[in-house]
This record gives C-alpha cells, sequence and structure tokens, in this order.
C-alpha cells in the first residue's frame, strides 16, 4: 500500500488547466522529489495531495484511503504540511510555531512527549537559537528552517514539503535534505518541490518531472535527469556531470563564455 497515491488528477485554476491526468505513487520510506519549470504545476500537485486543493476529476487516496473520508485531525496525525509561504503574522516565538505541529496528538499519550519532539526537531534543524525569537524577525531562511522544525514535531508517516529550502544557504539545504533521507529511513515518505535538479538528484529515490502540468518522466534520478530531456523541459542547454564524491548526476547549465563576458 502506498503512503499516497494519485490517480488521474486533473485542476482546473481560473479556467486554466494547471494539472492534466497525473498519476504519482509514493511508497513508505521513499524520498520523492517533484521538479519542472515555473508554472509546471508542482506546488499544486502538492497541494492536491494535502487535500488544500481538491481535483476536478480523479483521486488522491493516502494510506489506501480516499483522502476526502479522512477527519483532519486524522489527516493531521498521518501527514505533515510546509507550505512555500507560511507567513506568521503573529508575534510567536519560534519555539511556540515548531510547539504547533503537536497540536494533531494533544488529548493523547503522544502528548507527554511534546517537549521532547520539539526540543529534538529544533536541535535537528539548528533553530534552538531561535526558541524565543519572534518568528517575523527571523530572516526568511531562519523562518522556513522553523517551518521545517514544526513539520518534523508533528512526527507523521508522510512529509509534504513545498520548495522548504528555496531561502537556505548551502550548508542548510543540505542539512535539511539529510533530515529528510533520515526520516525516510525510519520509513516516513516524503514528497518535497525542489528547483535545484543536483539536490534532487543527490537525495531522491525517484523524481517526477512535470512540464505544463503533466508528468513527463517519473523514475530513478539517472532516469530522469538526463540532459536532452532537461534541456527541452526548460528551455535552457544543459549538461548532466557526475558528483566527484557520490557519482550522483550534477545539472549544470551552459554557458557561453562570450555571452558571460557581455552580460558581466
Amino acid at each position: 500500500m502506498s503512503a499516497i497515491q494519485v490517480t488521474g488528477v486533473s485542476v482546473r485554476l481560473g479556467g486554466a488547466p494547471i494539472l492534466r491526468d497525473v498519476n504519482v505513487a509514493v511508497a513508505r520510506g521513499e524520498l520523492v522529489a517533484l521538479v519542472g519549470p515555473n508554472g509546471a504545476g508542482k506546488s499544486t500537485l502538492l497541494a492536491v495531495m494535502s487535500g488544500d486543493v481538491r481535483p476536478d476529476a480523479g483521486e488522491v487516496q493516502l494510506f489506501g484511503r480516499s483522502l476526502p473520508a479522512w477527519k483532519p485531525i486524522d489527516a493531521a496525525r498521518a501527514r505533515a504540511v510546509q507550505t512555500q509561504q507560511a507567513r506568521v503574522s503573529f508575534a510567536f516565538t519560534g519555539e511556540q510555531v515548531v510547539r504547533m505541529g503537536r497540536a494533531p496528538w494533544h488529548g493523547t499519550p503522544a502528548e507527554e512527549r511534546d517537549d521532547e519532539v520539539v526540543a529534538a526537531a529544533m536541535a535537528a534543524t539548528e533553530t534552538v537559537g531561535f526558541a524565543h525569537r519572534r518568528v517575523p524577525t527571523l530572516s526568511g531562511g531562519e523562518s522556513a528552517r522553523i517551518g521545517f522544525s514544526r513539520a518534523l514535531a508533528q512526527e507523521t508517516a508522510l512529509l509534504l514539503l513545498d520548495e522548504p529550502t528555496a531561502a537556505l544557504d548551502l550548508r542548510h539545504q543540505e542539512m535539511e535534505l539529510t533530515r529528510m533521507r533520515h526520516r525516510c529511513t525510519d520509513g516516513v515518505a516524503t514528497v518535497v518541490v525542489l528547483h535545484d535538479l543536483s539536490l534532487a538528484g543527490a537525495y531522491a529515490d525517484r523524481i517526477v518531472l512535470l512540464e505544463e502540468g503533466r508528468v513527463v518522466a517519473d523514475g530513478a534520478p539517472r532516469e530522469v535527469l538526463r540532459p536532452g530531456l532537461l534541456s527541452e523541459v526548460y528551455g535552457c542547454p544543459v549538461t548532466v556531470l557526475d558528483d566527484p564524491g557520490t557519482g550522483g548526476p550534477l545539472v549544470v547549465p551552459l554557458r557561453s563564455a562570450a555571452l558571460v563576458r557581455d552580460v558581466a
């Protein structure tokens, strides 16, 4: 049984087709990266998976049950979501926001572990120093790490993350993907929207490439991250090199030296 399965999903927003007959299944313990150019439908697909957007056609099953059949509290105990723009309008502290991830477990035996889980999540994301800082005073990257901490603290069997690394520096990008991999080792399924193709190639078990709302490739990183396919989908010539440390795929744009000098 898949952790989450999307079957024949289509979505129209404002009359425009955003997703077209999308099929994706994610197994327990699997890390799947959703990639594609701007407007490809990545965030909409993740929103369909989380239940924030209801598809016009098709079905989403969460752990074998149709997503609309889940009670909100049960869904919150099964999957955690980090959205792309999780703004905190009130002056909550970092620790208070992370503790919000424990809300689904209030009134259950798991509540007794709240302090321990929150502390562990903040330590894992190096956000302990933000525990008493007001979130509106944090930088974009610091705030995003608090959001990731909250998702980890929720302790669910499925993580749905929309561009969690977009505002992060190089070190913290690597740290977050490492934390995701650790959760997958524990059996947690993870779906993450990424723009950095090399990051996806290094950490994902599978990559789903979208273009204009359609899945154009779904497979292991080496199967999807092919120069010809990526150059066509992104409208930008690229090459794929071997990472000298891991042998994994590194995606690099092909640049003209003369053009770079002219721009400079």
